[in-house]
């Protein structure tokens, strides 16, 4: 490092950004203790260059980071996750206002975990962390068209996967009813004479 005062720049960088940047390694890598590891190797490699990082562009620089860092255990075989999804809530009788939210989250959730990572990166820093286009293409080293293309791509997605997620529940519900004849998820099929 340079000197004091680079330390204490650094510090007051963390103080300010740092729950900012560990939020955003957690929506990429979907669990807390991956979350915690991206952010401590970035903020590392960034303290050994932070004489050289221009301070306008250092948050970019760190998101970007923590994006390279979760691509590269993407491309371990070895290393990615290879956790059951998320079991789902039990129904229960009354009605929770509370558990709805919370089902609402864990399906969105679910939902984005599906997406590709570019899409979800760009979802992330784009409507979690409310970051224009531009910020968006420079922390991900793509350009604001691409920002623009894959959040289309991604809110198309999102939309469609939680439609499908709301018709499946629509449907077990309705053919687990009395006299529901089909499989769950399925409309009976009319009869052929011949």
């Amino acid at each position: 490092m340079g000197g004091p005062q680079d330390d204490d720049s650094f510090e007051a960088f963390v103080a300010e950004h740092g729950a900012g940047l560990l939020a955003f390694a957690h929506a990429l890598s979907g669990n807390r203790q991956d979350a915690e590891d991206l952010t401590q190797a970035a903020l590392a490699a960034a303290y050994a260059r932070w004489p050289r990082i221009r301070p306008d562009t250092a948050l970019a620089y760190l998101r970007r980071s923590i994006a390279n860092g979760r691509v590269s255990l993407w491309r371990r075989p070895w290393q990615r996750d290879v956790r059951a999804d998320l079991v789902d809530l039990p129904v229960t009788g009354s009605h929770d206002v509370t558990a709805d939210r919370t089902a609402d989250r864990l399906a969105t959730y679910q939902a984005l975990r599906a997406l590709p990572r570019g899409q979800r990166a760009v979802l992330v820093l784009r409507y979690l962390h409310d970051l224009p286009d531009d910020e968006v293409a420079a922390a991900l080293g793509i350009g604001a068209a691409g920002v623009r293309s894959q959040a289309h791509r991604g809110l198309a997605a999102l939309r469609r996967s939680l439609q499908d997620d709301d018709r499946d529940s629509t449907s077990q519900a309705s053919t687990t009813g009395p006299g529901a004849a089909s499989a769950p998820g399925r409309a009976p099929s009319p009869r052929r004479s011949r």
